[in-house]
């Protein structure tokens, strides 16, 4: 029995991927494999691997959705402290949450592109729901 809190995914013999044990599969995009870690609507790992290569390419935090675009990027929020954001995004949700216990936290919009592996954190922001 394993005392690290890392399970193993294993798709051949001669590789295995690590990977927090409350993680599920979220999604395939050409020969990425996506699993998410996590078990709110904040405080999300995500971890990108590939297929191909049977190799871990990419891991960020993340808050709120996650969108793939054309197979060819990821588009999500960075989970960002308050001091980072220069223009703060209306959100007209956060009665709503504030009603269920949650307050408001905020996300920069960023995109990582699979094909060259490079991320581009854009001048956007959104709030998202903190437990």
């Amino acid at each position: 029995m394993r005392s690290s809190p890392y399970d193993v995914i294993r798709d051949a013999p001669t590789s295995s991927f690590p990977c927090l044990k409350t993680a599920i599969f979220t999604a395939f995009a050409a020969t990425n494999f996506f699993v998410d870690a996590g078990t709110g609507p904040d405080k999300r790992d995500l971890f990108i691997f590939d297929l191909d290569k049977m190799t871990q390419t990419f891991t960020t935090p993340y808050c709120g959705e996650l969108r793939i675009v054309q197979s060819e990027r990821l588009w999500f929020y960075l989970p960002v402290e308050e001091s980072e954001v220069t223009k703060k995004p209306e959100c007209p949700q956060q009665e709503e949450w504030s009603k269920n216990g949650w307050s408001v936290g905020y996300g920069q919009v960023c995109i990582f592109n699979f094909m060259n592996r490079s991320l581009t954190r854009k001048s956007e922001w959104a709030c998202v729901p903190l437990q």
